[in-house]
C-alpha cells in the first residue's frame, strides 16, 4: 500500500484482527481499500472501526459503518477519479462532499458502509469535520427527529408489504397486477427516503469539528484483517485514550461522539 504523507513503520508489531469477519462486513472495505491503494492514497482505520479492531479484534457490533481516514492533500489531485472509481463499484452507492466520501451498500443494509474522512492540516493539527444531530430541544432538532421517524416508517413493514415481501397475491392476473402495483409503491417509498429524507436529514445536521496532533497520522503501524493489509496510528493506545478517555477498553453502546470524544473542538 502506498502511503503518501503517512508512513507505515514496519518495525512496529502489526495489530492482528482476530475476527471472524463475514463477507457483508468486509466486502465494501476490501473494494474501497483496493481503489485507494491503486490511486496511491494513504488510508488508515479510525474512530469506532479502529477502537473495535484494536480492543476486541473485530468491528463493534452496534457500529453503523467502518471509518477510514485520509489526508486531504493525498486526495485532491485524484478526487474526480476517486469519486468515479468508487461510484463504479458493484453493489455500492457513493455520496461525497468536501470533507468525506460515504460508500453505501446497494441494496441498502446488505454490506457495512464505509466512511472515508478527509483530514486537513491546520498548523500542527489534523482537523476533520463530521455531522451530528441538532439539539433535540431546538426547532431544527424537532424537525430532524420528525424526518428520521418518517424515514423509519418508509423502511419498516409498510415498505416491506409494498415491495411484496410476505404478501400472497396468487398467480391469477389480478393477483399479479396487485403485486406489481405494490412493488411500484414500495420503490417510490424507498426512493423518497433515499433521495429526499436522507438528504434532508443531512442538511438539518450540525457540523462538528475534530482536531488532534497531526503526528498521530504521519506514522502508522500495520493492521492484518482477514486478507487485507491496513494501517492504524502508531501511537494507537494514546490516540484511543485521547478520543475515548481512560476507560476506552470498556465497551459502551450509549457513547455519543459529539459530546464525549476528546478530539471534538469545543467553545
Amino acid at each position: 500500500m502506498s502511503h503518501g504523507r503517512a508512513r507505515i513503520d514496519k518495525s512496529l508489531a502489526a495489530i492482528q484482527a482476530a475476527g471472524p469477519f463475514s463477507e457483508p462486513e468486509i466486502y465494501l472495505l476490501r473494494e474501497v481499500v483496493r481503489v485507494l491503494d491503486e490511486l496511491g492514497v494513504a488510508c488508515w482505520l479510525d474512530q469506532g472501526a479502529l477502537l473495535g479492531i484494536f480492543r476486541d479484534g473485530r468491528f463493534i457490533p452496534w457500529d453503523a459503518d467502518i471509518d477510514l481516514s485520509v489526508w486531504d492533500e493525498d486526495v485532491r489531485d485524484v478526487e474526480s477519479l476517486l469519486r468515479k472509481r468508487l461510484s463504479s463499484l458493484e453493489k455500492a452507492r457513493v455520496d461525497s462532499n468536501f470533507y468525506m466520501f460515504r460508500v453505501n451498500s446497494a441494496p441498502h443494509h446488505q454490506y457495512l458502509p464505509i466512511s472515508i474522512h478527509r483530514h486537513f492540516h491546520r498548523g500542527r493539527k489534523a482537523v476533520k469535520l463530521m455531522k451530528r444531530a441538532p439539539d433535540a430541544r431546538s426547532f431544527r432538532g424537532i424537525v430532524y427527529r420528525a424526518v428520521l421517524s418518517l424515514g423509519r416508517l418508509l423502511v419498516m413493514k409498510p415498505a416491506d408489504m409494498a415491495l411484496g415481501h410476505g404478501t400472497r397475491t396468487g398467480t391469477s392476473h389480478p393477483g399479479r397486477f396487485v403485486s406489481r402495483m405494490m412493488g411500484i409503491v414500495g420503490r417510490i417509498l424507498l426512493w423518497i427516503r433515499a433521495s429526499i429524507g436522507v438528504r434532508l436529514g443531512e442538511y438539518l445536521q450540525v457540523t462538528c469539528e475534530m482536531s488532534v496532533d497531526a503526528r498521530y497520522f504521519k506514522r502508522l503501524r500495520p493492521v492484518i484483517l482477514a486478507d487485507l493489509r491496513l494501517a492504524a496510528p502508531a501511537e494507537t493506545e494514546a490516540y484511543l485514550e485521547l478520543k475515548y478517555g481512560p476507560d476506552w477498553r470498556t465497551p459502551r453502546e450509549d457513547w455519543t461522539y459529539w459530546e464525549e470524544d476528546g478530539a471534538v473542538t469545543r467553545g
